[in-house]
C-alpha cells in the first residue's frame, strides 16, 4: 500500500506538465470562486468561509514551495537535473497559486464587497423586539471636569504646569518597590489588577500581542465616562468658540503595558520622541515590569501634561501600596445588570454594568439574527474585552465600556443582531459563560 500511495504520488510530481496542470486547475477554479464572491453570487456563510480558507491557503502554498525549493536544489547537487528542474516548476506554479490566494485575502477581507454586501439581502426580524442605539455625543467638553479630577489637573497643568528638561523621561518609582520581592510583588500586582478593574477612569484589558494594558479614561462635561477618539483625547475638533482660550489645542493618551509591552507593542526604551510640527511628545518610561507612555500634544513647550501624569500617577498608586486608595463616587451602582449599545455607522460603544461575582474578564460576542451568523468574530474577542471589578453582592454591579466596530454590512442597511456579553473567569478551571444579551438593530461599517 505505501508503494502504491508512493507511486501515485509519483505520478503527479514527478511530471512537470502534470505539476503544471493540476496548479493552472486550481488557479482557474479559485479565479472563478473569487469572480463568484465579488459578485455576490454566493451565500455570505460561503463567501466567508472562502476568505478564511483563502488565508490558510496562502500558508500552506507557500509551505510547500519551500519544500519543492529545497527538493530541487537537493536534486541538483545529486546530479538529478530532471527531478529538480521538475519540481523548481512545481514550486513556481504552487507560489503562482498562494498568489491568487493572497489576492484574494487582501481583495475581499480589505476592499473587496464580501462584507459590504452582507445586509443586502438580510430581513429584519419581526419575532424579536430590536432595541435602537442611543446616540453618542458628538462633541466632548473635557476642559469642565471637576477641579481636583485626574482629568482636570492634566488638562490646565498646559498653562500652569511645570516645564521637564527635555532629556527627563520623569517616571512612577512605586511600581519599582516590590521589584525584587517575589510574594510581596504578586499580592501587589494582583491589588493592582484589583483596582485598575474596578475602577472606571481605567480600562484594563488583554491585547493578544502585548498582553495587559491599563488605559486612562476621560469624562465630559455631564461626568460619563467616554472612550478615546481615534485612540487620543482631544479638542481638536471643536470650534475656536467651543475651545479654552488659554489651554488651546491638545491631544493626550496615558497607557500602561503591565507586562513591559508598549501599547502598540515591542518593548521599548526610556525615551522621549519628539514629533514634527507643534510640541508634541511621545514619553516612554519603564518603571519596573510597567511600560508608561504618555502621548503629549500642545500649543505650549516643556511637556507639562507628561509631568503632571507621573505626579499623580505616583500619588494614586503609593496611595494604592499604603491601602489607602480612593475610587471614583459611580464605581459601584446598585440595581440591576445592564448593557446599553450607542453609536451609529457600524462604530459602537457598549456600556456595561454586572458583577460576575469573582475576577475576570468580559468580551462581546455578536450574531445577525436571522441566520446566526458570527459578526466580527475575532476583531471583537480581541478588542472589545476588559477586565471587570466584582464583589459578593450580586446587587453591586461594576463598569466597564467596550469600544468595537461591526465590519458586516453598509451604511443605511440595517439588520438585527444579537449582542452577547461574555465571562472569562481569571480561573482556568472555570468555564465562560454568558452575563447579559440584548438584541439591536445596527449598520455595518462600509469599506
Amino acid at each position: 500500500m505505501q508503494r502504491n500511495l508512493r507511486k501515485g504520488w509519483c505520478w503527479i510530481f514527478c511530471s512537470w506538465w502534470r505539476v503544471c496542470l493540476v496548479s493552472v486547475l486550481s488557479c482557474i477554479f479559485l479565479a472563478v470562486a473569487m469572480v463568484l464572491v465579488w459578485t455576490n453570487h454566493m451565500p455570505y456563510p460561503v463567501r466567508h468561509f472562502l476568505v478564511r480558507s483563502s488565508g490558510i491557503a496562502v500558508r500552506v502554498a507557500v509551505a510547500g514551495a519551500i519544500i519543492m525549493l529545497l527538493a530541487a536544489i537537493t536534486g541538483v547537487l545529486c546530479r538529478r537535473y530532471h527531478h529538480a528542474l521538475t519540481y523548481l516548476l512545481g514550486a513556481g506554479a504552487t507560489l503562482l497559486a498562494s498568489f491568487f490566494c493572497l489576492f484574494g485575502v487582501i481583495l475581499f477581507d480589505y476592499v473587496g464587497p464580501v462584507k459590504d454586501y452582507f445586509a443586502v439581502n438580510l430581513k429584519l426580524p419581526t419575532e424579536v423586539e430590536l432595541l435602537e442605539p442611543k446616540p453618542n455625543n458628538p462633541f466632548w467638553d473635557f476642559d469642565s471636569a471637576p477641579s481636583d479630577s485626574f482629568q482636570y489637573r492634566v488638562i490646565h497643568s498646559i498653562v500652569d504646569g511645570h516645564d521637564m528638561e527635555d532629556g527627563d523621561i520623569g517616571g512612577v518609582p512605586v511600581f519599582g518597590w516590590f521589584k525584587n520581592r517575589k510574594e510581596i510583588a504578586e499580592k501587589w500586582r494582583k491589588r493592582l489588577m484589583s483596582y485598575l478593574a474596578a475602577n472606571p477612569e481605567w480600562r484594563l484589558y488583554d491585547d493578544p500581542m502585548v498582553g495587559v494594558v491599563a488605559m486612562r479614561r476621560f469624562r465630559d462635561s455631564f461626568g460619563t465616562v467616554v472612550p478615546l477618539q481615534s485612540d487620543n483625547y482631544s479638542n481638536y475638533g471643536q470650534t475656536a468658540e467651543r475651545m479654552n482660550s488659554k489651554i488651546g489645542r491638545y491631544e493626550y493618551r496615558l497607557t500602561m503595558g503591565l507586562d513591559g509591552q508598549r501599547w502598540q507593542g515591542g518593548r521599548g526604551r526610556n525615551r522621549v520622541e519628539r514629533y514634527r510640527g507643534g510640541f508634541s511628545y511621545l514619553t516612554q518610561s519603564l518603571a519596573g515590569d510597567v511600560q508608561i507612555e504618555v502621548l503629549d500634544r500642545s500649543d505650549f513647550p516643556g511637556r507639562r501634561m507628561t509631568s503632571a501624569t507621573m505626579r499623580l500617577l505616583m500619588s494614586e498608586f503609593s496611595a494604592l501600596a499604603r491601602g489607602k486608595e480612593t475610587y471614583p463616587d459611580d464605581t459601584i451602582v446598585r440595581g440591576e445588570p445592564e448593557m446599553v449599545i450607542s453609536g451609529k455607522l457600524g462604530t459602537y460603544i457598549a456600556n456595561v454594568r454586572c458583577n460576575p461575582g469573582e475576577p475576570g474578564l468580559v468580551y462581546l460576542k455578536a450574531y445577525e439574527i436571522t441566520e446566526d451568523i458570527p459578526l466580527s468574530l475575532y476583531s471583537l474577542r480581541n478588542e472589545a474585552n476588559e477586565y471587570i471589578g466584582w464583589s459578593e453582592d450580586p446587587e453591586e454591579q461594576f463598569f466597564a465600556q467596550l469600544n468595537f466596530v461591526i465590519s458586516e454590512g453598509d451604511w443605511g442597511e440595517y439588520y438585527g443582531a444579537r449582542f452577547e456579553l461574555w465571562f472569562k473567569p481569571d480561573d482556568s478551571e472555570k468555564e465562560e459563560r454568558k452575563l447579559l444579551e440584548r438584541n439591536y438593530r445596527i449598520e455595518g461599517w462600509m469599506r
